[in-house]
């Protein structure tokens, strides 16, 4: 006889959810979901069929746990982009970014050992153009973002501040910070959305019509 299987609305799991959650905590509660509790309900782990009454509540219920805090994740995430980081949601923010396995619309990644890279430059017009977003100054995309080891970060986090300043109409005032990663540090920049009126911000030596970007998926494009 099959056991009996009583479906949990989202309404009623989401009103079992904590009401206010920090960016940190909801990622910690996700990730303790997904990764222990619920990897033991998931049908590729063991099939439903097998599982007890009690078993296949629980396999539904923190089924719509998940996909609730990760909505509310989500949200939560899209909020920091307008905010500075502190050091543990930098470390949240790389470890979804190697889940992902790359850039995002609202983070990019640069390893800057060489100096800063002039690219930044259209990064910093994009998403200030857009919603905002974060740069993150020191770690390498192709290697699963590993820190660079030739990274200098004072040097890079002064050059750009002076690009912020002076190689952009209008400045950029983005929140610029040395973060603590590992034992070394890193260069975060929290670039905020300009306000509609004083759009767009461009490249100053490529002028308005030829150095105006906006963020499209993971990369910067050209305003036509």
């Amino acid at each position: 006889m099959s056991p009996t299987l009583t479906v949990v609305s989202p309404v009623i799991q989401q009103s079992m959810l904590p009401p206010v959650l920090s960016f940190t905590d909801e990622y910690r509660l996700v990730n303790s979901c997904a990764g222990n509790t619920w990897s033991r309900y998931t049908p590729e782990r063991r099939s439903p069929a097998h599982l007890t009454s009690s078993q296949l509540n629980s396999h539904v219920a923190l089924n719509y746990m998940r996909v609730e805090l990760r909505a509310r994740l989500r949200v939560s995430k899209m909020a920091y982009m307008q905010a500075p980081l502190n050091s543990t949601e930098l470390d949240i923010l790389i470890e979804e970014l190697r889940l992902g396995g790359q850039d995002t619309q609202q983070v990019e990644v640069k390893e800057a050992a060489g100096g800063l890279p002039k690219s930044i430059l259209e990064t910093l017009s994009a998403f200030s153009n857009g919603a905002g977003g974060v740069i993150i100054l020191g770690l390498q995309e192709q290697n699963n973002f590993a820190y660079s080891p030739k990274f200098k970060a004072k040097a890079i986090y002064d050059a750009l501040a002076g690009a912020c300043n002076e190689k952009l109409t209008p400045p950029v005032r983005a929140e610029i910070n040395l973060l603590p990663y590992t034992d070394k540090q890193l260069v975060v920049a929290t670039v905020p959305a300009l306000q509609p009126r004083d759009k767009p911000c461009y490249v100053t030596s490529k002028h308005i019509y030829g150095g105006s970007f906006i963020r499209t998926g993971d990369g910067d494009r050209r305003l036509s």
